[in-house]
């Protein structure tokens, strides 16, 4: 984990962006690990690592993400209590239909809705991942939403956890609304 950040920081863009959310330019540390520093824009407070990875970095990050994380028994416990809590509000306002799980990782998420009603469907980036996730009966993609085409819309599309580790949120949200039914 160590030698996989000292090797991302050759991957650091070498100069602070504006913020992903609404283009502003004014920011104050939130919080720092290492070299990457997130910093909170001072006009609508969205919080990103700044500068940002290039998109080899950033490809080079999530290729080990699932594994490190994968056996940390604190986080899954609390992930469960989550995805609890996520599913039961979501069900106050869908009950059934085709459902896109965007970083649905193992289809943990997905595991909480029940296949007689929903046609599951999930996109990640890793492929151990959505070994799991298929073998819990997840419809699985691999790759970047901007990348796969997909040829049929969606009911209900989640992506808890993620709209955050997109370097343009905007562009993803855009394309997920051309996704919905």
């Amino acid at each position: 984990k160590n030698s996989l950040l000292q090797e991302l920081e050759a991957y650091l863009l070498p100069e602070r962006s504006p913020c992903v959310v609404c283009g502003g330019d004014s920011f104050v540390p939130f919080a720092s690990q290492g070299f990457f520093k997130a910093l909170r824009c001072n006009n609508c407070e969205m919080i990103s690592v700044n500068p940002h990875l290039s998109e080899d970095g950033l490809d080079l990050f999530y290729s080990s993400y699932f594994e490190i994380n994968r056996n940390n028994e604190e986080l899954l416990e609390k992930r469960k209590k989550a995805y609890q809590l996520d599913y039961e509000f979501l069900f106050n306002f869908i009950s059934g239909g085709k459902v896109l799980d965007v970083g649905c990782s193992d289809g943990s998420f997905l595991g909480y809705f029940d296949r007689a009603l929903w046609d599951k469907h999930g996109l990640d980036l890793q492929s151990d991942a959505l070994s799991w996730a298929a073998s819990r009966g997840v419809n699985v993609r691999k790759g970047k939403i901007w990348e796969v085409d997909f040829e049929d819309s969606f009911d209900l599309i989640t992506m808890r956890g993620v709209l955050e580790h997109f370097r343009d949120p905007n562009l993803a949200t855009n394309l997920f609304c051309s996704l919905i039914n």
